[in-house]
């Protein structure tokens, strides 16, 4: 009797392990252009152990393939982060929007945004490549660092620094086409001496009520600021 219980103790130990909830980790997909012709972000064979990202996964692109890309309308259009790495000398382009999770880092090849919307949830690394941004709306919570000599294309769009935590602009004295700040009320922001931000018609700017927000970049637009 004492060895059916301690079976049917192990049992339930070894079933209740079985069940136990799993943690789900980023995967990292690596775009290798094994589909040939086909350039698109949701077919599974341009990617790393054949596999599309999800909202889950890191996209890298690097000298494994120099296949040009398009995010294409099927795919999902969120993942973690999306990293350029050197090596890459392929044309990146969307046709759909896309947001990261976390971070978005270009240091090669070539990004078109074209018309689409790119909401970035954490930092913007620029360092070499050529960098296009959207002709409608970029988004971006985190820290924005241009260094090196990229190409930045404002494309005659929207750049908006949003996001609840504070943050920091390094330009490298690229040009915009129109800039809006609606940080969060605990959000500093720190704009450096080489950013010159065009905030358009009677713009009004959201920044932190802390006294640690620091405006050195210039400021340029017309009509009334308005700091809220």
């Amino acid at each position: 009797m004492r060895f059916l219980t301690l079976f049917s103790t192990f049992i339930l130990f070894a079933l209740g392990f079985l069940i136990l909830p799993t943690s789900v980790h980023a995967v990292t997909r690596t775009w290798d252009g094994g589909g040939g012709a086909d350039t698109n972000w949701s077919t599974a064979t341009n990617w790393s152990s054949d596999t599309a990202p999800t909202s889950a996964d890191d996209v890298v692109f690097d000298n494994t393939s120099d296949n040009n890309s398009t995010v294409d309308a099927t795919f999902g259009g969120v993942v973690t982060s999306v990293s350029i790495n050197s090596g890459y000398d392929g044309t990146i382009t969307m046709a759909r929007s896309l947001q990261t999770s976390t971070t978005f880092t270009q240091a090669s090849g070539t990004f078109t945004a074209a018309a689409q919307t790119l909401d970035i949830n954490s930092t913007f690394t620029l360092s070499a490549g050529t960098f296009t941004a959207s002709s409608g709306s970029i988004t971006l919570a985190g820290a924005m660092t241009i260094s090196g000599s990229p190409t930045f294309n404002h494309n005659a769009g929207t750049l908006t620094f949003d996001g609840t935590t504070g943050a920091t602009a390094s330009c490298n004295n690229v040009i915009f086409n129109l800039v809006i700040i609606t940080k969060g009320t605990n959000a500093v922001l720190h704009v450096s001496s080489n950013c010159s931000l065009p905030l358009g018609a009677n713009p009004t700017v959201t920044l932190s009520t802390s006294d640690d927000s620091n405006l050195t970049g210039t400021l340029s637009g017309s009509g009334t600021l308005t700091i809220s």
